[in-house]
């Protein structure tokens, strides 16, 4: 059995969920949260701050100044799906096909192995192919 992590940008959920949920993944758990990839400042955000230093406001300065710090962390949304192995490859295309616009903050998919699986309902470890 295996965990597919994956880092998503906030505006694909939905899309990614139905994605997923048509595949026959229906078993999975999303969360928000807050990271910062290699994605390159902004363009917009970058004339904004050259908009701003020209026209010398200090508040707005503050706040354009702080839209492009790349220490900034951004709002994603990171997925956990368990599947069974040969499953791994499958889910990888759905979520790539699912999120990918051709541009840097994408996301990111992470395959990690899971040694042990318990249903808490029944007490007792996942057999194969019942935790997918």
């Amino acid at each position: 059995m295996k965990e597919v992590m994956a880092i998503v940008r906030g505006t694909k959920v939905h899309q990614t969920k139905d994605a997923l949920t048509e595949a026959g993944f229906t078993r999975f758990t999303n969360m928000a949260c807050l990271g910062r990839g290699k994605q390159l400042l902004e363009a917009a955000a970058d004339k904004l701050l050259k908009l701003v230093e020209e026209g010398g406001d200090e508040d707005m300065m503050r706040v354009a100044k702080a839209m492009v710090d790349p220490r900034k962390l951004l709002p994603k949304r990171l997925f956990h799906i368990m599947v069974e192995d040969d499953q791994v490859q499958s889910v990888v295309d759905v979520l790539i096909a699912a999120n990918a616009t051709g541009h840097s903050g994408d996301g990111e998919i992470f395959i990690i192995p899971v040694l042990e699986a318990y249903s808490v309902c029944l007490g007792q470890a996942y057999q194969a192919n019942q935790g997918s």
